[in-house]
């Protein structure tokens, strides 16, 4: 698969409704990770690897969500982490550009495809495709 077959194929899907375990399945044979976000404070990730997080500033590689108990306090961490590649979903009322989507999400990451999510004729999120490989 293709990033651009994995973005046409989640594109205007509807929210609850964003994929199914075939698509998922070939987007993970092909290394492609799709991004976005499950609720008012829910990040998914489905593709290249299944999980989901909270909405702040979430880093992540090749093997999924980076995590430790060594957070703010710990400063070799901060450090580990600024060279990670990482996702962010922001609301409406939090965004700071001309955000069309009730969550929008953000990237450090540079090379990636969009799509939409609706909830019915609305747009609800937006969302990413990428090739983990690609990831910092």
């Amino acid at each position: 698969m293709k990033l651009v077959e994995a973005s046409m194929a989640l594109h205007n899907n509807q929210y609850r409704n964003e994929g199914n375990s075939e698509l998922f399945k070939a987007m993970k044979e092909s290394g492609i990770l799709a991004v976005f976000t499950g609720s008012d404070d829910l990040i998914e990730y489905r593709g290249a690897f299944n999980d989901e997080s909270g909405m702040g500033k979430i880093y992540i590689d090749n093997n999924g969500i980076i995590e430790s108990e060594c957070t703010n306090d710990c400063p070799y961490y901060q450090d580990f982490l600024k060279n990670k590649s990482w996702v962010k979903a922001v609301s409406k009322e939090n965004c700071e550009t001309h955000c069309v989507y009730d969550y929008t999400i953000l990237t450090s990451i540079k090379k990636f495809l969009p799509f939409s999510i609706l909830e019915k004729e609305k747009y609800y999120c937006n969302g990413i495709v990428f090739y983990i490989k690609d990831l910092k």
